[in-house]
């Protein structure tokens, strides 16, 4: 399996193993921020190996262009996600090593990152981009059941959030990138919102919606299950490996055995001017 997220261990390959552990799980995702639909992408895999329907959203147009390339299989929205729907200001960033294909443009950066980012000789270029509303994103895709959602806005993650409140569709896990925003405040607005935390793997947070703990928790059980069967396979074939090892040393060692018996033996002495001459013969 092929794994695209960002970090050590992947973050695609984290939700898989925590949330989705079986290949055969049928979904659907939305990506919020999914960049050119590869590049540190947390989804695709969903896409790509469990047939999941995709739903990714990319406001910057140079980027959203190479998305469709790339992910083709996917439902492309060249939106952005906030509280509302309008026009906002955004600026890319342009990096002297990456150029403007870089993953930190924002709506608002923070002024301590920004000057981070102009010390390292970046620069800044406004475009205008346009956002929807979460309301706004279900009624265009007709999407009712959302598996899972990450959400990586580079510190805009609060916005997104206020506009879901209330709304009866919501995914049922959420990985969203704090680092930009808190991980106390975006934890009390999760609750707000219906959501339980579970964990955090480097800068993602991971919630999951109350009314389906008891779904995940089954998941969970049913996978740790499973990796115990495999354990007990994997021993009894260990075993089985070590028995057949142990049957072969035995055999060579008994069949050294004989033959040095025989070599020993009365039979082989006598016999040994005729090998010689027949060894002769054979060269000749």
């Amino acid at each position: 399996m092929k794994f695209y997220g960002q970090f050590e261990t992947p973050v695609d390959r984290f939700i898989f193993e925590r949330y989705f552990p079986d290949v055969g799980i049928k979904g659907t995702f939305i990506e919020c921020g999914a960049f050119d639909g590869s590049t540190e992408c947390s989804c695709r895999f969903f896409e790509e190996t469990m047939g999941w329907r995709g739903i990714n959203l990319e406001p910057v147009p140079h980027i959203f262009d190479k998305l469709l390339t790339n992910r083709p299989g996917s439902e492309n929205l060249n939106f952005g996600l906030s509280d509302r729907a309008a026009s906002l200001n955004f600026q890319i960033v342009e990096h002297p090593r990456y150029g403007l294909d870089t993953t930190i443009g924002a709506i608002k950066h923070d002024p301590a990152y920004k000057q981070a980012l102009l010390d390292e000789g970046c620069k800044f270029h406004d475009i205008e981009i346009q956002v929807i509303s979460w309301s706004d994103l279900i009624a265009r895709t007709g999407v009712e059941i959302i598996d899972l959602m990450v959400l990586d806005v580079e510190g805009h993650e609060l916005s997104v959030l206020a506009g879901m409140k209330g709304h009866p569709i919501l995914p049922h896990v959420m990985c969203v990138e704090f680092g930009h925003i808190g991980f106390d405040k975006l934890r009390a607005t999760m609750d707000e919102l219906g959501y339980d935390y579970d964990i955090s793997s480097y800068a993602n947070a991971f919630f999951v919606r109350r009314d389906k703990l008891t779904l995940f928790a089954h998941r969970a059980q049913a996978s740790r299950e499973s990796l115990r069967q495999q354990e007990q396979r994997r021993s009894a074939l260990e075993e089985e490996v070590a028995a057949l090892e142990e049957t072969i040393s035995t055999i060579t060692r008994l069949k050294e055995e004989q033959i040095s018996m025989l070599k020993r033996s009365t039979s082989w002495r006598v016999t040994a001017p005729l090998r010689a001459v027949k060894a002769l013969f054979n060269k000749a």
